[in-house]
């Protein structure tokens, strides 16, 4: 466990709050959608689609009736987490086919698990459509949404707007950070 992992009875917890004082989860496809929104709308996010995810996050937010969005390292898919040291599974593409549907949304969260602000403009890019590819031949629908790897992303012009630039070229929707 690290800073960023949350104990599943506190998660639980979170969740029961959540759903004491009225809120409902949405997807980004929601979000993004022209219809209403619920009076309490919340989006719940969880980067790198650990294998453990199922078992312990979803089963507790499908039993509250929540939703969620995962942000998928695409190349790192069936491997371990890498960035990070290794040794913990993530979910593989038969888990991603198999789960994904109206209660877990995919989102992108770059090929490497790259920090952006140590990218160029076309190595973003790049990286957006090898990612895309790849989910797209494996039949994962996923939200065009971005979570920034590190939350980075950069942080100087001309590169800042540049990024905005090219995101919104080639369809990327939006882009969050921690």
């Amino acid at each position: 466990a690290d800073a960023l992992t949350v104990p599943l009875e506190i998660f639980n917890a979170q969740l029961d709050a959540l759903r004491a004082r009225g809120y409902e989860s949405i997807s980004f496809a929601e979000l993004l959608a022209s219809g209403p929104l619920p009076s309490k709308p919340i989006l719940l996010t969880f980067d790198d689609a650990y294998a453990d995810f199922e078992p312990f996050a979803l089963e507790s937010m499908r039993a509250r009736k929540f939703k969620a969005t995962v942000f998928l390292p695409v190349g790192h898919v069936g491997g371990e987490n890498a960035w990070d040291g290794g040794g913990e599974p993530l979910m593989n593409w038969d888990d991603l086919r198999r789960l994904g549907g109206p209660d877990v949304e995919w989102g992108l969260h770059s090929w490497n698990h790259d920090n952006y602000r140590n990218l160029d403009i076309e190595a973003m890019r790049n990286d957006l459509q090898r990612c895309r590819a790849k989910l797209r031949e494996e039949s994962v629908d996923f939200a065009e949404v971005l979570a920034y790897p590190y939350g980075g992303f950069p942080r100087t012009e001309p590169a800042r707007s540049d990024m905005k630039v090219m995101f919104r070229k080639e369809g990327l929707q939006l882009a969050l950070r921690i």
